[in-house]
């Protein structure tokens, strides 16, 4: 190999590698700059917006005392007497107690005497 193969082979890596470089500092720059408020265009002034919007929604739901039947959670409906609105889950089961069955022995006169025996 003489020495302008190399000088060219080594110009075309270092060329690959900076453009390399600089596509991930752009896409890195680019998309931290979404992650930040800029004043109304980036996805966190548009989450900003939403959150604003969906508490204003409870808190008109909250003054007008709408009647909540269910709640729709995992893809049940839950009614609201078993629904905690503290841990947004459905309440906790108390364990049913285990019903005891009461069996009546009829002792015959005729077993009683086998045993006798």
């Amino acid at each position: 190999m003489t020495p302008e193969i190399i000088a060219a082979v080594g110009t075309a890596i270092a060329t690959s590698l900076t453009l390399i470089f600089g596509l991930i500092r752009w896409l890195t720059k680019t998309f931290l700059q979404e992650l930040r408020p800029n004043g109304g265009s980036s996805i966190k002034d548009q989450i900003s917006r939403l959150e604003e919007r969906v508490d204003s929604i409870y808190l008109l739901l909250a003054e007008t005392k709408m009647p909540i039947e269910n709640v729709y959670y995992r893809g049940e409906l839950i009614p609201v007497d078993q629904w905690d609105f503290d841990l947004k889950k459905p309440k906790a089961k108390k364990p049913k107690a285990k019903k005891t069955k009461q069996v009546e022995t009829v002792i015959d006169s005729t077993f009683i005497e086998n045993l006798d025996n």
